[in-house]
């Protein structure tokens, strides 16, 4: 308790003499009744929001150019659209110039007076609030949020609520099977192809399922997955029908709509797409031009973090286990998660065994408490996949680190 006392022992002093001096300023206000001329503090207060929001926006850009430079584009729109409180705090101060000007229309040049008196008190004293508390609070929040730490943090969190919300707080237990994509059957199919192009962004699985129950003739086979990127004419959907009718083109139309296509990815549906941030934040910071290994493990920490999520929660996901029968979905599995979280960093650090070292403790500390067997199964195919065997490093010392990692490993088996 005394150290995080300690770590926020700046910002914790700064809101409590804030409040102190707003609370001063605004008993002085509303019960000293002092009488300057509101209008010109008025005018000095939109004069200086005015060049606190131009510099707040001009701060917010330098800090999404380094952040996708550094670490990635993928991670700079959360910064600023996903992220509700720098959103309120560019709010808080459009209202506040909004109110002082509004509050300025009121002021009467024949008697030298507002109209309503109250008003231009309480435009002062939120002037007062904004720059005194708002403002530094945003600064120090800024600060902390282009910290790599704090970015892979967040996205990690993002992604371990992703799980929990698609696949449920209940566990794997012994009975449940992995997750495997069937291939569909044969037979006449009909197809339902894409008009538009972009990311399968999110699906209305609520609107397939009553699909599926009004049609309980028909088999349905949805053929992308979430996080794919789609193409006009790209198949999203064959339907099979009795006898190889026609299908009701009012019902291929309503398939189409079920699919929501966009220039983002999905922060609700798309697990791997939190998975693909933290990839490119570690492949950029081992990168010769960065040479940052230490955010690279940072990022192996958290991939590991929502890797092993998964691995405990039960499979398949919500709307897969609500389904009707006659729809079959695709969905990643633990090989293809394992793949997107591990491969590319492996490929791009292999020559450094640190880098290997840590994805095969990150691997080994997924297993803790995994039951699972067709999880296990997926990292013992991944080892194989990174053929360790054949890596060569300079010093045995190096050797003997990777193979120690790897022999920790090995036991959870």
């Amino acid at each position: 308790m005394l150290t995080l006392l300690r770590q926020n022992l700046v910002p914790l002093l700064h809101s409590f003499f804030s409040i102190l001096l707003f609370s001063a300023l605004s008993w002085f206000f509303l019960f000293e009744n002092p009488d300057p001329d509101y209008n010109d503090v008025l005018s000095v207060l939109i004069g200086a929001l005015v060049t606190i929001v131009t510099i707040m926006f001009s701060a917010v850009l330098v800090a999404l150019q380094l952040a996708s430079a550094q670490f990635s584009p993928r991670v700079t729109r959360a910064f600023f659209i996903q992220n509700k409180l720098v959103q309120l705090a560019f709010y808080l101060f459009l209202a506040g110039i909004a109110y002082c000007l509004a509050i300025k229309f009121t002021f009467s040049t024949g008697s030298g007076a507002f109209r309503y008196p109250g008003l231009p008190v309480s435009g002062a004293i939120f002037g007062f609030f904004l720059i005194s508390f708002v403002l530094p609070r945003f600064v120090f929040y800024i600060a902390d949020s282009i910290n790599s730490a704090t970015l892979t943090r967040e996205i990690a969190l993002r992604s371990v609520a992703e799980i929990e919300q698609f696949y449920g707080k209940e566990p794997w237990k012994n009975g449940d099977r992995e997750w495997e994509n069937k291939p569909k059957p044969s037979g006449v199919l009909y197809e339902v192809g894409s008009k538009n192009y972009g990311f399968l962004e999110h699906i209305r699985y609520d609107a397939l399922a009553r699909i599926a129950g009004q049609h309980p003739n028909h088999a349905f086979f949805v053929e992308v997955m979430m996080g794919n990127f789609i193409t006009p004419g790209e198949i999203l959907v064959h339907v099979q029908t009795p006898d190889n009718q026609l299908p009701d083109p009012i019902l291929l139309q309503q398939l189409e709509t079920a699919f929501v296509l966009h220039k983002y990815r999905s922060y609700e549906q798309d697990v791997l797409y939190g998975v693909r941030q933290l990839v490119d934040v570690g492949i950029k910071a081992i990168s010769p031009a960065v040479n940052d290994p230490t955010t690279c493990i940072n990022c192996l920490h958290y991939l590991g973090v929502i890797v092993r999520r998964y691995a405990i929660a039960r499979k398949p996901s919500l709307p897969l286990r609500a389904a009707p029968s006659n729809i079959q979905y695709r969905e990643f599995n633990s090989r293809i998660l394992l793949n997107a979280a591990f491969d590319q960093i492996y490929q791009w650090g292999k020559h450094d065994h640190i880098i290997v070292a840590q994805i095969l403790n990150t691997l080994a500390e997924t297993l803790h408490g995994v039951e699972d067997p067709a999880y296990k199964s997926a990292v013992q195919e991944q080892i194989a996949d990174f053929e360790l065997d054949k890596l060569q490093f300079s010093l045995k010392e190096q050797h003997e680190k990777v193979a120690k990692a790897l022999n920790r490993l090995m036991i959870n088996f």
